[in-house]
């Protein structure tokens, strides 16, 4: 029942402050309230901790204002396959890394061989142990080839990432200069006046002019005055043709776009006598038993080089390393008894290597 006397005052409620907890009406001592603002500090260090622990985990993630997703940074798990090894599908078995240059020493073109994935290797239009070509498969064998893969390898690249394009003579020099090839093996003999517009690596093997005839000729004996007046074969743009025509200015100089083509000449009777370096022609005396012989001395010293850019160093440099470790592992060794030492003639002391 109401009643006509004051009415009891209610006791103030205490402000929250930063040692008052939300909520509590101040209702806990000093001691108590201290303590949980300690807490809640902790709190938000474990957060913070735990936030950064995280990306160290997984990364940062960088966010693509023009695509509006995210993406992890390169090399973590970015879905990019694999460089190219011997199986194409990483590092050689023997631990040899694609990028055997060193990438700050890299040119963009030199760069470019890794990211691309495969190899572009130019080989000369031959059919000889330097170089045949199967006649089902098209596969491409020789003493030339097994340099292109020790080469390839060397770079990080097995078989499978070799794409080998077939030059003619004529436009080796060209096909190097404007780098439509990563580098060209196929007998191109290292001379002064070729240094001008390309660079060298080697030379992988050294070897001299010869000729060569039909086993029933006993009148030809070499690289001398009897080819005077006789049809005498060699390779547009070679060193072996320029030589015939300087030296021998009345031998009738045939010229074809390669020394396969000269080869069947001289079986029909077309021509006389075939002139380049002896080690291609012991392959076509290989080829043909009791057909073909060489006759005479060689009467140059052709030293073959890889060919490459002028402008890609790095790439000459590695090419030559890689030629240093088949040299003295045997490897080429190897490759040579293999092909051009079914000749009967035994595998030469390795070449030094030119370094300019």
């Amino acid at each position: 029942m109401p009643t006509d006397g004051p009415t009891p005052e209610r006791p103030e409620r205490p402000e929250e402050s930063d040692e008052t907890p939300p909520g509590s009406g101040g209702v806990f001592p000093l001691p108590v309230r201290e303590a949980m603002k300690a807490a809640r500090v902790v709190s938000v260090l474990l957060a913070v901790a735990l936030i950064v622990g995280l990306g160290l985990t997984f990364g940062p993630m960088v966010f693509d204002h023009d695509t509006a997703k995210d993406r992890t940074p390169a090399g973590k798990n970015s879905g990019s396959p694999p460089l190219p090894g011997p199986t194409g599908t990483g590092p050689t078995s023997t631990g040899t890394q694609p990028g055997t240059i060193p990438p700050s020493d890299l040119p963009d073109a030199s760069r470019r061989l890794l990211e691309r994935g495969f190899l572009n290797v130019g080989i000369a239009s031959n059919s000889t142990d330097l170089l045949s070509e199967g006649g089902v498969t098209g596969a491409y064998s020789g003493f030339d080839i097994e340099i292109a893969k020790v080469v390839a390898a060397h770079l990080g690249f097995g078989p499978d990432r070799i794409r080998f394009q077939s030059i003619p003579a004529q436009d080796r020099l060209r096909v190097i200069q404007q780098q439509v090839i990563d580098y060209y093996v196929g007998t191109l003999t290292i001379t002064d006046q070729r240094k001008q517009v390309i660079a060298f690596a080697g030379p992988y093997l050294v070897s001299g002019q010869g000729v060569l005839v039909r086993t029933d000729d006993r009148v030809l004996t070499g690289f001398d005055s009897l080819l005077a007046d006789r049809q005498v074969c060699s390779v547009t743009g070679t060193t072996t043709l320029a030589k015939l025509q300087h030296d021998i200015p009345k031998a009738i100089a045939v010229s074809r776009d390669n020394y396969g083509a000269c080869v069947q000449d001289l079986l029909s009777g077309h021509v006389d006598a075939v002139t380049t370096d002896q080690v291609l022609l012991q392959g076509y005396v290989a080829n043909n038993p009791g057909r073909l012989r060489l006759v005479g001395p060689a009467v140059t010293a052709e030293r073959y080089g890889i060919g490459v850019a002028i402008d890609n160093p790095p790439l000459r440099r590695a090419i030559d390393e890689a030629l240093r470790s088949a040299f003295t592992n045997g490897v080429w060794k190897d490759a040579y008894e293999r092909t051009l030492g079914r000749t009967g003639i035994p595998a030469p002391a390795a070449p030094v290597l030119e370094i300019s």
